[in-house]
């Protein structure tokens, strides 16, 4: 007798990672009949980034999407392109292929969900071990090669390392972040004229949408593999990201354009700087000196002259 297999889907309800995915899930469980989607869960709103809690974090947005227009860059440029996509959201294809959606916080914990696969996509749950043990299998989507590059960051350091290709994973979830046992490791080709991490989260996640078929077999097949943690690599958390140029003198100024090209800035005491040109007099580099330019997208001289207002702290141009 063939099981057949629930699927609780977790993503962010406004990612476009999490709607391209679900996307063509759905259509491939159309022919699949060994799967049904039985949830649609949501991250999102657990984090308190869905619902604005009062009038100063509403002034913050709209000042914020207002400076976002005006002013050009990668990180701009990128969202304009996502927006123009059209991406609906999770609770809008949920209510569309009527599906229930919820939040996080109120998926049962209580009962053990027999032939169940929990499928998590740009869903930024952190998974504890007793909630795992509910279900049968629980595979998670990360946008670079595990275990060689864990954590947030981690697509746009992989960028940085590997010349020819950009890498994605598919691995069972493990308490401990990113070391489950990998199932499913993809990689397309990197493009002459595309740098900005985020446009390599839009080509993988599109590539990963063929191959669902392939994947949900494998984590089938690997079950006995499950529990297994893995071994090497490095974990790239927030605060790795925010202290890597503290000192800047370790640094050439190509290596920092580089990142700037990858990330659309960089952290420096507590700035994201987001252009950098040669100077006589300035922040000392291992092969010349350098002014910033540009913070958070603004020139410099406007956000010295936000700075001394008391919209800058509505403003918080260093909080991306």
């Amino acid at each position: 007798m063939n099981l057949k297999y629930d699927i609780i889907y977790v993503g962010e309800n406004t990612s476009f990672i999490s709607s391209i995915f679900l996307q063509a899930l759905i259509k491939n469980l159309k022919k699949n009949k060994k799967f049904k989607i039985k949830y649609i869960v949501n991250t999102y709103y657990d984090h308190n980034y869905g619902l604005l809690k009062n009038i100063e974090q509403r002034i913050k947005k709209k000042i914020k999407k207002f400076f976002s227009s005006l002013l050009k860059s990668q990180y701009n440029d990128f969202l304009h392109k996502i927006k123009s996509l059209n991406f609906p959201h999770m609770s809008q294809i949920a209510e569309k292929h009527n599906i229930k959606f919820m939040n996080f916080s109120k998926l049962n914990k209580t009962s053990k969900k027999k032939n169940c696969l929990l499928i998590n996509c740009g869903g930024g749950e952190i998974y504890k071990r007793e909630l795992l043990k509910l279900f049968s299998i629980c595979i998670n989507y990360h946008h670079a090669e595990l275990p060689k590059y864990g954590g947030v960051n981690s697509n746009g350091y992989s960028l940085m390392k590997n010349k020819n290709y950009a890498f994605y994973t598919f691995h069972y979830i493990h308490p401990k972040i990113d070391r489950g046992y990998v199932i499913f490791k993809g990689k397309i080709k990197k493009r002459k004229n595309y740098h900005f991490n985020s446009y390599y989260d839009l080509f993988k996640i599109n590539d990963a949408s063929k191959k669902i078929g392939l994947i949900l077999q494998k984590a089938l097949s690997n079950k006995s593999k499950r529990k297994k943690a893995s071994v090497g690599g490095k974990y790239y958390s927030t605060k790795y990201f925010k202290n890597i140029f503290n000192n800047l003198i370790d640094f050439r100024l190509k290596e920092i354009n580089n990142f700037i090209k990858i990330f659309g800035g960089f952290y420096y005491k507590g700035l994201f700087i987001t252009e950098i040109k040669k100077s006589n007099s300035g922040k000392q580099l291992k092969n010349c000196k350098i002014k910033f330019s540009k913070i958070s997208n603004l020139p410099i001289g406007i956000y010295f002259f936000f700075k001394k207002l008391y919209l800058f702290n509505l403003f918080k141009f260093t909080k991306r």
